[in-house]
């Protein structure tokens, strides 16, 4: 359950998995994350990759193995001190295989924040024009 004033989950926590058998990955480190991706990208022509939810940072290490048998790993992870961290230490690992996708939502905590705020800067200037 996730409103603005809880953000609440069922134990035990693990890893999700969705394998498509592709080559690429998109990591994700919560659900929400993974289902707004979906939604931006699910009319794509291109084929969708392999999909990781962590759900916790604490489970990023364990899944390491996962994620270097892929080809390439694109991680979507929160833009806070942990998910810098991270991200830092698998493009250190191999910066030819990890990507660091979070230059899309910079301006915001993770990708559900921006897709929720997607286009209100555009809505307040035309309602200031009005």
């Amino acid at each position: 359950m996730r409103n603005e004033y809880i953000k609440a989950s069922s134990s035990p926590k693990d890893i999700t998995l969705i394998d498509k058998g592709t080559k690429d990955i998109a990591v994700f480190e919560g659900f929400f994350n993974f289902l707004f991706y979906l939604t931006l990208y699910h009319n794509q022509e291109q084929s969708l990759p392999n999909f990781l939810v962590v759900n916790s940072t604490s489970f990023f290490e364990k899944s390491l193995p996962l994620m270097q048998s892929h080809n390439v790993v694109h991680l979507y992870l929160d833009n806070d001190k942990t998910g810098e961290k991270f991200t830092r230490h698998a493009i250190t690992l191999d910066k030819g295989k990890f990507k660091d996708e979070r230059q899309l939502y910079q301006k915001y905590s993770d990708l559900n924040e921006w897709l929720m705020n997607f286009g209100r800067q555009e809505k307040n200037r035309l309602y200031q024009r009005l």
